[in-house]
């Protein structure tokens, strides 16, 4: 009997080694993982900010984001739609497939994609949010949603406006109400970041101030005529004549390009006439300084024809309508 069962065990053995042997191992457990890298454009669309900067960058009408993604699965990728808030779902946006690798059951897709702001009608009002969605999905058609909150993927930024300012008035620097234009960055009486401070004095890093001839005390003639600070150094500020329409532009990359073709730029204006319109860029003497893009229009010259000889007023002054587009460019 013994032997018998022996021999059973003997015969058995090796189905029983093959059928073990036969198991797979389990299968791996699904994952996926979405990363991406933001680079915000300069004003040309050429190039991009330095690191450090992205939380400071305000985004325009006109303006180009680059996008990166990176997409890793073990199930196999089937397509990357990206759509805005804009046009939705039925229209997505045009992403570059720029590499792919596979290996050990892994794949990873690199994706690109260049947004620029405001290319639909409907979206031209700042402080207006721009929401893109972002659905990787996988072979089998399901699309891999934000482990956080279970729902597609989404990045949210706000597109900035314009600092506007009207009736400005920059006085005769030789009278008692001399004064100077600066826009500063920060400052303990003035907090909101590079607004546009009115200088009861001649501030040597001043954006405008009156530009005047050295004169006699009783000389009563009054130049409408601006430029900048001493300390501001050449083209640190220059202006360029631009045609009217120019003060409605809402983009700074049209500013950039116009100063471009209708230069040259001077860092002086002289004769200045009621309604013209001048493109402005501005960026101050320190290292990694921010750049401003803005337009200026004459609204009107006005000259007392007194001096300080006559009854001490010589309170004469250009009025100007001021915009400009604060944050980081170059």
């Amino acid at each position: 009997m013994r032997k018998l069962l022996n021999l059973l065990w003997l015969l058995a053995a090796p189905f029983l080694m093959a059928s073990c042997g036969d198991e797979k191992d389990p299968s791996p457990a699904p994952h996926s993982e979405l990363t991406a890298v933001v680079q915000l454009s300069k004003h040309t669309n050429l190039g991009y900010l330095p690191v450090g900067r992205d939380s400071e960058m305000k985004l325009y009408s006109g303006d180009t984001i680059r996008y990166f993604f990176r997409f890793t699965t073990n199930q196999g990728i089937k397509d990357f739609k990206v759509y805005d808030n804009f046009v939705g779902r039925e229209f997505p946006l045009t992403v570059h497939l720029k590499a792919t690798s596979t290996a050990n059951g892994v794949t990873s897709n690199e994706y690109e994609l260049e947004y620029i702001v405001d290319s639909y009608p409907q979206s031209q009002k700042p402080y207006q949010p721009v929401i893109l969605n972002l659905e990787p999905q996988h072979t089998d058609g399901t699309i891999y949603l934000d482990p956080t909150t279970g729902k597609p993927f989404q990045m949210l930024f706000l597109k900035s406006g314009p600092k506007e300012y009207t009736g400005v008035r920059l006085y005769n620097y030789w009278g008692p109400s001399s004064n100077s234009l600066t826009i500063n960055d920060y400052r303990i009486d003035n907090p909101d970041p590079q607004a546009l401070v009115d200088e009861r004095s001649l501030n040597p890093f001043a954006f405008l101030t009156n530009k005047m001839p050295p004169r006699e005390w009783f000389d009563n003639r009054f130049e409408a005529s601006f430029t900048s600070g001493p300390e501001m150094g050449e083209g640190r500020v220059a202006f360029v004549k631009v045609p009217v329409v120019a003060k409605d532009w809402y983009q700074p990359n049209q500013i950039a390009k116009a100063m471009k073709q209708y230069g040259p730029e001077k860092t002086t204006v002289l004769n200045a006439q009621v309604g013209d319109v001048y493109a402005f860029r501005v960026s101050y003497p320190l290292m990694g300084s921010w750049v401003i893009y803005g337009v200026l229009e004459v609204k009107s010259i006005v000259d007392d024809h007194d001096t300080a000889a006559g009854n001490g007023h010589d309170n004469d002054y250009l009025e100007f309508d001021i915009k400009y587009f604060p944050g980081y460019r170059y």
